[in-house]
């Protein structure tokens, strides 16, 4: 085939359309720990803005041009070096179930990004 559609379940949501976004207000840059992250890239996620009608979540578009939203905690966090969407991250993990398969190597996620 020359399509691959995954059977996999995921708790979070991804978006074909990017979802409504707003800039920080005042109220927002007053939560402590709030730092704005337009533009600031984790992975193969780039931050776009905050969610319209969430609380201090992250809109965030994928490489391969998909949006999902993030927390504001697993926007800033900087171990998430390997973030993606949950479709790419499904990619990501079976290129790294076929490299031990194959090598009997154990990669880090990070060395597929």
């Amino acid at each position: 085939g020359t399509h691959y559609v995954a059977n996999k379940r995921h708790g979070s949501e991804v978006f074909d359309v990017r979802p409504p976004i707003r800039q920080a207000t005042s109220r927002d840059k007053s939560v402590p720990g709030f730092r704005d992250l337009t533009g600031t890239r984790r992975g193969r996620l780039v931050a776009v803005g905050l969610a319209e009608s969430l609380s201090l979540k992250w809109v965030m578009r994928c490489d391969c041009g998909s949006y999902v939203i993030r927390t504001n905690k697993a926007a800033r966090n900087e171990a998430n070096a390997a973030d993606a969407c949950e479709e790419c991250r499904h990619v990501l993990y079976l290129k790294r179930k076929e490299l031990h398969r194959r090598t009997g190597i154990d990669a880090d996620l990070k060395k597929f990004i």
